[in-house]
């Protein structure tokens, strides 16, 4: 299938990159993702193209796509929510699994982007789906395209240390929402994203992490399809 459009020709400017993994890391309503250490160069500037070429036609961006990210799963709707001690618990798994990130350094590689119409929120129902391949550019300039400015990185670490305020926190993850339903319910709209979860040695780690979340939580969580995993840019 051929794709065209304006949005498509926008896309097709940028270069390959990376993202870099950074932490496990336990969101409002104990969604668990993987934080990168921030968007590189090359998607910076997409991002920035896509809001000045189509910022008054697109919907506004939310503030979730602001900070690059991979959401792993969601608690059931049947969980209980989440006590202090058993956030302290997969606060210190996160961290203990973080070892093993340094592993995938070079694994989650954007080398094509993706304009989706999903029919959930998960991405594991997809209406519509466009993958736009992106050029390699000469190694030369590997390192400027996959660099991550400070700025990127603090707007990161802004988000992931919002969680030293336990008590505040724990309120935002025991909040109801976000939970099995919200991601899997029927739920049309359009996003702008990157696919990141079927390399082999992400599916491992991951998987290891997933296993000791059961293991430490039975029958809490609703992992998200690997096939399904991804990066948004923006909503679309």
């Amino acid at each position: 299938m051929q794709v065209t459009g304006e949005l498509i020709d926008t896309i097709q400017q940028t270069k390959s990159t990376k993202l870099v993994p950074h932490k496990f890391f336990v969101a409002w309503r104990g969604v668990l993702t993987l934080a990168f250490t921030g968007f590189p160069n090359e998607l910076v500037a997409l991002k920035q193209r896509i809001q000045n070429e189509f910022g008054s036609s697109l919907p506004i961006e939310n503030s979730g796509s602001k900070w690059p990210k991979m959401t792993l799963g969601c608690l059931r709707d049947s969980a209980k929510p989440l006590t202090q001690e058993q956030v302290d618990q997969l606060n210190a798994l996160c961290e203990q699994m973080n070892t093993n990130l340094a592993l995938l350094e070079d694994d989650f590689a954007v080398s094509k982007i993706s304009y989706v119409v999903f029919g959930c929120r998960s991405l594991e129902k997809v209406v519509v789906q466009a993958d736009v391949e992106l050029t390699h550019e000469d190694s030369s300039r590997e390192i400027e395209l996959n660099a991550v400015s400070e700025e990127q990185k603090e707007a990161v670490e802004a988000v992931l240390q919002e969680s030293q305020e336990k008590e505040a926190y724990l309120k935002e993850i025991q909040k109801e929402g976000h939970r099995e339903k919200h991601y899997t319910e029927d739920h049309a709209e359009a996003t702008i994203a990157v696919f990141l979860g079927t390399n082999p040695d992400v599916v491992a780690v991951l998987t290891q992490f997933q296993t000791a979340v059961d293991f430490l939580l039975p029958g809490y969580y609703r992992w998200f399809k690997h096939e399904a995993l991804h990066c948004t840019l923006r909503r679309a």
